[in-house]
């Protein structure tokens, strides 16, 4: 393993007036079965470093896995040149540290440490689970399991020396259903630090119930309804739009929200926060890929618009603090704003609740065409649905065919009821079950 306080004297002796070193490693576990064998096994154990240092005033950068101290001299060589090849004028960062950090519950990494053996049974039980369940089942995509451990390191020459880790493990599977001509499929998650939290089958339950259950839907009348979004799918939709809340996208001037700190943006029964400390996520984060400190900040209060998300660039630029959301997508990629469980606060009301709060209406429970159907900057949404028609306050026929349109803070302003059924989704974007009093909604 490379020493690097050997690095950071060797780098300054080199005339590079401040360096970071930021290391990064991971373990994996892949597993993917199909028809009860499995056809992929792949374990990962990867470690590496990303190296930032500012020579001849830019900010040089290299990467490297190979952690050997006689690669110490090629490191620095190789950041001074990317200092010198840079025609930008923009000064990075090197952060001294936060005046101190949070507390984060201890990880239970136990499933590391359980035989990989154990859990190809565990796919196996689920697939012979969802085939036994219904005979309208009639065949299973991949199921899925893989697990991720990261331990992170960040170290300069500041003096910052500070280090965490994340782990999480997470399942996945699909089913078909037919019933003569009709086909349909339904596929789900589960993603948890305990392996003793999968419960097959409750988790097979539902895969089978929303395959079988949207079988011989058909679409509904072309106008308003109430709606009724499930956790999952309002946090895919929430996901989509969370730019809009980035420090970048102010600079940028691609967010309707630029000028509107301090103002009345949406319903006040809407609180949407970010936390990466929160214990209802599976993933906890003490410090942002800059050395930020991480804390929970409510990015609408009641409606009202109190902040944006920032790294040190754009805090800088914007006159404001970092709120500790500088993150990378990965080891080589340079520091983003991001969101780290981002979610809206949880209410009160049961789904069951809701459904009863609706003499005609929709519950949503599949939404596709996010990528093309969604704009973050104007706000503007159409995405093809599908869920069951409510009447008389109770589910009555599956649905599909349909399109639900509107503007994401139109919608959030018309926000009726917010569930008690927060979860987070594997983008770490968490939701409950939210009514909308009014939505288009064209069908036939």
């Amino acid at each position: 393993m490379m020493n690097y306080e050997l690095l950071i004297k060797k780098a300054k002796e080199k005339n590079i007036t401040e360096v970071e070193i930021y290391s990064q490693h991971r373990q994996g576990l892949d597993i993917s079965l199909f028809n009860g064998k499995v056809d992929k096994y792949v374990m990962n154990d990867t470690t590496g470093i990303a190296v930032r240092g500012i020579y001849e005033n830019q900010m040089g950068y290299v990467s490297s896995e190979n952690l050997n101290d006689d690669n110490i001299d090629f490191i620095i060589q190789k950041l001074k040149d990317n200092a010198r090849a840079l025609t930008s004028k923009e000064m990075g960062v090197i952060f001294e540290g936060s005046k101190s950090y949070p507390e984060v519950k201890s990880i239970d990494e136990s499933f590391l440490k359980i035989n990989p053996q154990e859990k190809i049974e565990v796919l196996k039980k689920l697939e012979e689970t969802i085939k036994g369940k219904d005979p309208r089942i009639t065949s299973l995509g991949h199921c899925i399991y893989k697990e991720t451990k990261i331990d992170t390191i960040i170290k300069n020459s500041k003096g910052l020396n500070i280090a965490k880790s994340d782990s999480y493990c997470y399942i996945y599977a699909s089913a078909v259903a037919k019933d003569n001509n009709d086909v349909k499929s339904y596929g789900d998650f589960f993603i948890t630090n305990d392996f003793n939290q999968i419960n097959i089958d409750e988790f097979s339950d539902n895969i089978v119930n929303r395959a079988v259950g949207l079988l011989n839907a058909s679409p509904v009348d072309s106008k308003k309804y109430p709606v009724i979004f499930e956790n999952k799918v309002f946090a895919e939709i929430l996901g989509a739009y969370r730019s809009m809340f980035s420090g970048e996208s102010v600079l940028k001037k691609v967010t309707l929200l630029k000028d509107k700190l301090g103002k009345q943006m949406v319903s006040d029964k809407i609180t949407l926060i970010d936390n990466p400390i929160s214990t209802e996520s599976f993933s906890q984060s003490a410090f942002d890929d800059e050395g930020v400190g991480c804390y929970k900040k409510e990015i609408i209060s009641k409606g009202v618009l109190k902040t944006f998300l920032h790294n040190l660039k754009t805090a800088k630029a914007l006159n404001t603090q970092s709120t500790g959301n500088g993150f990378k997508q990965n080891l080589n990629s340079p520091v983003s704003v991001q969101s780290y469980n981002l979610f809206v606060q949880k209410g009160t009301t049961s789904p069951d609740e809701m459904i009863k709060s609706v003499d005609e209406g929709l519950l949503i429970t599949g939404v596709a065409g996010l990528h093309a159907g969604v704009n973050p900057v104007s706000g503007d949404f159409s995405l093809q649905a599908t869920g069951y028609l409510i009447e008389n306050r109770k589910i009555m026929r599956p649905v599909n065919l349909i399109v639900v349109a509107g503007n994401f803070l139109d919608m959030l302003n018309k926000v009726e009821l917010i569930g008690n059924d927060l979860v987070f989704t594997n983008q770490q974007i968490g939701a409950p079950s939210i009514k909308i009093s009014q939505l288009q909604v064209s069908g036939k």
